[in-house]
Parts: structure tokens; C-alpha cells; sequence
């Protein structure tokens, strides 16, 4: 051992505990000793989508073969559009007297927007 590992100051080094494992040990270069720590590093290919009309993707750990997938939407832009909505579910209503009574109506605009995936179709609204 090394005056400098016998001190505590080692040459942490991670390595792979196998050939097809992403599990990685924290070694010191000089004395060889194990640190005590683990930890996994993955070497994933790039995002492939499945389906030619799909969103989902996988890739895949070129190391341990470990998959990972997921959903990505290839948006147009985002589309606006306006409504008119009338808040009037009655236009008369009776007053305490009895006598109908004219209730206000009020109209306001909406506006909606939406966008679609150009692979699969999918619509997202806001």
C-alpha cells in the first residue's frame, strides 16, 4: 500500500464488476482496495420509434441489453380558435311580483387551442 492510501488519499477509479453488467464499483487505482460504492451507468442506443405510425420508442443498453421506452409526439404548431358562448339558460325569469322579468345575457368568447403529431395523429388541447 502506498504512504498515500495508507493517509486515505486514494485513486478512486469506477469499473465494471462484469463484461455485460452496467454495474460499476469505486476502486483505488493504486492500492486496488473497494470503496464501497456502486453505481450504474448504461451505454443506450439512440431513440428508435417502433411503428412507422407510432410515437413510442425504445432504446437499448449496449452493455446489458436493459430497455427504456417512451412516447415522443412530433407536434405541428399550436392552432387557435375562437367560439362565441351565450350564458343565457333562461331569458325570462319571474320577479317577486310575479311579472316576468328580463334576465341579462351575456356572451364571451372562447378560445381553444390545439395541436396535432404529425406521425401518429394525436391531438393535444389547451
Amino acid at each position: 500500500m502506498s504512504l498515500r492510501c495508507s493517509l486515505g488519499f486514494h485513486l478512486d477509479e469506477w469499473k465494471y464488476i462484469s463484461e455485460k453488467s452496467c454495474t460499476q464499483e469505486l476502486f483505488c487505482a493504486r492500492c486496488g482496495r473497494n470503496r464501497g460504492r456502486k453505481r450504474e451507468i448504461h451505454d443506450y442506443s439512440e431513440w428508435e420509434f417502433l411503428f412507422p405510425d407510432k410515437c413510442d420508442q425504445e432504446h437499448v443498453c449496449r452493455r446489458c441489453g436493459d430497455k427504456a421506452s417512451r412516447t415522443y409526439h412530433n407536434y405541428s404548431e399550436w392552432d387557435e380558435y375562437r367560439g362565441e358562448v351565450r350564458s343565457d339558460t333562461s331569458p325570462l325569469r319571474e320577479s317577486l311580483h310575479g311579472s316576468p322579468t328580463p334576465v341579462s345575457v351575456s356572451t364571451y368568447q372562447i378560445v381553444h387551442y390545439s395541436r396535432k403529431c404529425e406521425r401518429c395523429s394525436h391531438v393535444e388541447s389547451r
